[in-house]
């Protein structure tokens, strides 16, 4: 459990009020220049009767009463939970990932823009991990031959 358990699981019996479970949703990887986004919920009974998620947006067409809770993993403990599986999953999905594309070096900085891997960027171009939309990758030019598709990734958590 991380440091103040206690004052996290104070500050959300707060916000949740008469609610008996509550489900606190993280994500990890929206940040990165490639890789997976992953989303993770954690309950701490059975069904939720609050769902409390990280960030500003609430998840459409979720038919359970939710709260956006802006940095929610460092006030609140269900998403503190959510985050952590969240970041243990997508990491292994980088690493896995590594494999098929071992230039890249993702099983290091789990496709965050850190200078090796901008470093890396510049010199071979994007992969079909990179996400288009980022300027970073926007800006290289496609090799005309890339590695191997993606496979589909299990990853035991």
């Amino acid at each position: 459990m991380p440091a103040g358990w206690r004052r996290l699981a104070r500050a959300e019996a707060r916000l949740a009020g008469e609610a008996a479970a509550v489900a606190g949703v993280d994500e990890a990887g929206r940040g990165p220049l490639a890789g997976p986004v992953v989303a993770a919920a954690v309950v701490l009974r059975v069904r939720p009767d609050l769902v409390l998620i990280d960030g500003i947006d609430t998840v459409p067409g979720l038919e359970l009463r939710q709260q956006a809770v802006i940095d929610g993993d460092a006030h609140l403990l269900s998403i503190a939970a959510a985050s952590i599986v969240a970041k243990v999953v997508r990491d292994r999905i980088m690493e896995r990932l590594d494999r098929v594309w071992p230039a890249y070096g993702f099983a290091r900085h789990k496709g965050y823009g850190t200078p090796e891997h901008l470093e890396r960027l510049g010199a071979l171009g994007p992969c079909k991990l990179h996400r288009f939309s980022f300027a970073p990758v926007r800006v290289q030019e496609l090799p005309l031959f890339g590695p191997a598709p993606v496979p589909e990734v299990a990853v035991e958590v």
